[in-house]
């Protein structure tokens, strides 16, 4: 049975709590604060990149009109967040440096991904506010027994998966230390509308749809367990609401598919097919990765509702309709602010 945390937070709309999440204005951090706010939630949204681009600028027009939503300019690690977290409920954390393979500086991870965690987990912690993690698959490394529940050891492959492996440990560390409420949710692979144009299938439609090849650097037998932004945000909500301190739970998809088959499926709904420029395999990442859901659906409610076929649908079209607006177009999509 699920245990709700804060009782005021069980079920149904979350009319008139105070949420704060960071990295707002990113791929998964836009479509969350819309959810939340469609439950009723007051939605305090945070990121560092409120109008430096045009991409950031974007995802601000798509949330400062909505009701109860407020979008503040604050660098999590830097700033003082009194008007972000005074009066929240619970903090739910995006804010990162992002991407397995974007070769960030180790240092400069530890920093921004590490480090801000555990300055935002004290805070949450001094005033008894629930944070909610969001980390990464990629912690796991190549899992030696798939599907991969939450007990299995981790075994990070890069940098990145590093220092979000290290953020997770300061977390669990305050729990152990100071009663500290977190919960920490590994998302598995996420897509669907608006994913950042350096992930495959954001750049695998670009390049379908100039008529050019695709990169290629999976190895054979690749598979991934894609999950829908939809189906992510609503895992990170019931975290937020049903999560048991000091746990982790596996977010994910429908089930591990294999790369060239989710090719094939964007072929078929864009009525194209794809040639592939091949590069070598990136040394960084698993080979498969398969997420157990037991726990997240026993203790969370948790399940997948989309399908690979229908959230890449769901991509492709918002994809083909920016490319059909006057303004519109490839060359004017940057990257979303940061986002896990």
């Amino acid at each position: 049975m699920r245990t709700p945390w804060p009782p005021a937070l069980h079920g149904g709309p979350l009319a008139h709590q105070d949420v704060c999440v960071t990295g707002a204005l990113g791929f998964i951090g836009t479509h969350l604060c819309q959810a939340l706010a469609a439950r009723g939630a007051r939605v305090r949204c945070v990121d560092r990149s409120a109008g430096d681009h045009a991409g950031a600028r974007r995802a601000r027009g798509l949330l400062t009109g909505l009701p109860n939503v407020s979008v503040l300019r604050a660098d999590v690690g830097r700033d003082v967040l009194d008007d972000a977290l005074d009066g929240a409920r619970a903090v739910i954390h995006l804010a990162a440096l992002p991407g397995v393979r974007a070769g960030h500086d180790p240092v400069e991870l530890w920093r921004e991904n590490t480090l801000t965690t555990a300055l935002l987990a004290q805070e949450t912690a001094r005033r008894g506010q629930r944070l909610v993690l969001v980390s990464t698959s990629s912690v796991y490394g190549q899992a030696s027994v798939l599907p991969t529940d939450e007990r299995a050891p981790p075994a990070p492959l890069s940098p990145y998966a590093v220092s979000k492996l290290a953020a997770e440990q300061v977390c669990l560390g305050a729990v152990a230390r100071e009663g500290a409420d977190v919960v920490i949710a590994r998302l598995f692979t996420v897509f669907g509308e608006r994913q950042r144009p350096d992930m495959a299938f954001a750049r695998w439609i670009d390049g379908m749809v100039a008529g050019g090849p695709i990169p290629w650097c999976a190895g054979g037998g690749t598979a991934r367990d894609f999950t829908y932004v939809g189906d992510a945000v609503a895992g990170l909500i019931a975290a937020m609401q049903f999560g048991r301190p000091g746990q982790i739970y596996n977010i994910a998809g429908a089930g591990s598919t294999p790369l060239r088959q989710a090719l094939h499926v964007l072929e078929r709904l864009l009525r194209r097919s794809a040639g592939v420029n091949r590069a070598p395999p990136f040394r960084g990442e698993a080979l498969i990765t398969s997420a157990c859901g037991k726990k997240a659906a026993r203790e969370l409610g948790y399940r997948p509702a989309y399908s690979l076929e229908e959230g890449l649908e769901r991509q492709a079209s918002w994809a083909l309709a920016q490319y059909a607006e006057p303004a519109g177009g490839p060359a004017e999509r940057e990257p979303l602010a940061a986002a896990t």
